[in-house]
């Protein structure tokens, strides 16, 4: 009987890691390219954020106007 995780004798696994987005060895051929547009999403929802407060701010004064 086979356990998880052992191979039979003759068998061979082969693996290609040639797959643009492989674990940690895409993760080491992309650099800094996360950590580079993770900033710029965080930056964008920041702005977003800050938008939409100041639409609320002025919504209350042309309410509070009328």
């Amino acid at each position: 009987m086979q356990e998880r995780g052992e191979e039979r004798e003759g068998e061979h696994k082969e693996t290609h890691n040639n797959s643009p987005q492989g674990g940690v060895a895409g993760a080491t051929r992309e650099g800094n390219n996360g950590l580079i547009s993770s900033t710029l999403v965080n930056i964008c929802v920041i702005i977003g954020f800050a938008a939409f407060a100041y639409t609320v701010k002025c919504v209350l004064k042309a309410v509070d106007n009328s």
